[in-house]
């Protein structure tokens, strides 16, 4: 009896680097079949948090099956997923386990795995096709059995996902993302139904395949064909204008802004000071080049602080190292210093 092997991916690609700027939330995949079982339709509905930050996904796979009598292995690839993951077989609740198998590759994968120390980091080699593949987690993979029998049948898929958060800019931009790909590999897909509830999410957002809206709080279509690779959903906060004035001074703006005023300033403080003492001129001098440098630096590492706090809740708070300006400290106390010898 030939084994189906199918995949229930729901890939979230983990990318590890020091202080990414990136949150690689939920990306979502829609099932790997087996060319044996024909996808008939997939119901995908999504309902938005109120702040964008995570979304609850309901979505059933009608699927017909041409054989019969036959045990079906599904795996599940649950990474970085919230809460509320359920599986439904016909209706019938599905209970997830670890995978069982100490060596997978004696079971499913042949020699297409990867051994690392710790068993729970073992990579799996997963093709899509002869050419299409990517290596996943053993211990990432949710594992259980059904009996399919020839037919009609219904997987139903309930979880709550987080947001992918992109930090590379001052603002932070939210997408949820829901691959569609992986149904270019089934035997066939006769329709994709998809809705959006915003019900709890007032703010405007923006979709990369086209949906109409049903009512104030309904975006839905239906689709013979992929429409895109991939379903993306994107949050672009949208910053008040006294924001969007200081992102476009930014901190370099701050800070020759701050040098420059520093710079006339000590200029002047030395030209008046040249009718008293010497050692009060001189005293003035050697503390403006000393401390003004250090004021100019300041306002460079601490404009960003301030950028922060005037965006507020969205802002990235990404831009790390700021603190490095203070190297540039010797060469401002240098351009300090001509200036007094200019002024004296």
């Amino acid at each position: 009896m030939r084994l189906i092997i199918w995949l229930l991916l729901m890939p979230c690609t983990a990318l590890a680097n020091m202080a990414s700027p990136y949150f690689w939330g939920t990306h979502s995949a829609a099932p790997f079949s087996s060319r044996l079982i024909q996808i008939e339709k997939e119901i995908l509905r999504i309902k938005l948090s109120s702040d964008f930050l995570q979304a609850h996904y309901d979505v059933a796979y009608h699927i017909i099956s041409d054989t019969s009598g036959v045990v079906v292995p599904l795996l599940f690839y649950a990474q970085d997923y919230d809460s509320g993951f359920q599986v439904s077989f016909n209706n019938k609740p599905v209970m997830l386990q670890n995978y069982p198998y100490k060596n997978a590759a004696d079971f499913l994968f042949g020699d297409d795995i990867t051994y690392a120390e710790d068993s729970e980091q073992r990579l799996v080699k997963i093709y899509w096709d002869k050419e299409d593949f990517n290596y996943y987690r053993l211990g990432e993979l949710k594992y259980f059995e059904v009996h399919l029998q020839k037919g009609r049948h219904v997987i139903r898929v309930n979880y709550t996902a987080n947001a992918f958060i992109d930090r590379s800019g001052w603002i932070n931009r939210y997408t949820h993302r829901y691959s569609l790909s992986p149904a270019r590999h089934w035997k066939g897909l006769d329709s994709l139904f998809v809705e959006i509830s915003t019900a709890g999410f007032t703010d405007t957002f923006s979709t990369n395949i086209h949906l109409k809206k049903q009512s104030d709080n309904t975006l839905s279509a239906g689709y013979s064909q992929l429409p895109a690779e991939a379903l993306l959903i994107t949050y672009a906060p949208t910053p008040s204008g006294f924001a969007k004035l200081m992102i476009g001074v930014g901190p370099w703006g701050i800070t020759i802004l701050t040098m420059l005023f520093t710079a006339i300033l000590f200029y002047i403080c030395i030209r008046k000071l040249r009718n008293y003492s010497p050692a009060i001129s001189k005293i003035a001098k050697i503390s403006g080049v000393l401390i003004l440098p250090m004021v100019v630096v300041s306002s460079y590492i601490l404009s960003f602080p301030l950028i922060y706090t005037i965006i507020g809740e969205h802002a990235s708070r990404y831009h790390d190292y700021n603190f490095l300006a203070i190297f540039a400290y010797p060469v401002l106390a240098l351009l300090y210093t001509l200036i007094w010898r200019i002024a004296r």
